[in-house]
């Protein structure tokens, strides 16, 4: 254990000077004062605060297009396509295409392939939730931008001060 511990001082020893010196190398060749109008832009700019404001306002605006999409008018279409390779038989009296009474013929009469579609239209005519949603959405929309603009400044005097 003892060989262990003396083998093992060198490597302490070396490892303690290279991080003692080795940052004092790095962050003497970085720095760089900056001014007050570069440190409040790098504020403004990475301001997790700030971020998540911006991000609240974008998600009010979808809200809003979300809500103004209801009244817009609703198209929903369904297009079938069904292929039957094998045909039903049906068979008839042979007596209907001048045949002999009480025999039957084999007809097949529909075709290997159908298609069929439908579309749904709709429009709301009168809505009083979108007629009050129209007020609100102003409201909502400063309300978002005031704390955005509140972000800005609070990031700014916390920096200058």
């Amino acid at each position: 254990m003892k060989n262990f511990l003396a083998a093992l001082r060198p490597v302490c020893l070396w490892a303690l000077c290279l991080f003692c010196v080795y940052p004092r190398v790095v962050i003497g060749q970085s720095l760089r004062p900056l001014t007050l109008s570069e440190t409040i832009t790098l504020a403004v700019e990475n301001s997790v605060a700030l971020q998540k404001a911006r991000i609240d306002r974008s998600a009010v605006e979808q809200k809003i297009r979300e809500r103004r999409s209801a009244s817009l008018p609703q198209i929903n279409g369904v297009v079938n396509f069904d292929f039957v390779p094998e045909r039903p038989t049906q068979f008839w009296p042979s007596e209907l295409f001048g045949g002999q009474g009480g025999a039957y013929i084999p007809v097949q009469i529909n075709q290997p392939w159908q298609t069929g579609g439908i579309v749904h239209v709709s429009q709301v005519l009168y809505d009083e939730a979108s007629l009050r949603m129209l007020p609100a959405a102003g409201v909502s929309r400063s309300l978002a931008d005031l704390l955005v603009k509140r972000g800005e400044e609070e990031v700014v005097f916390y920096t200058a001060t």
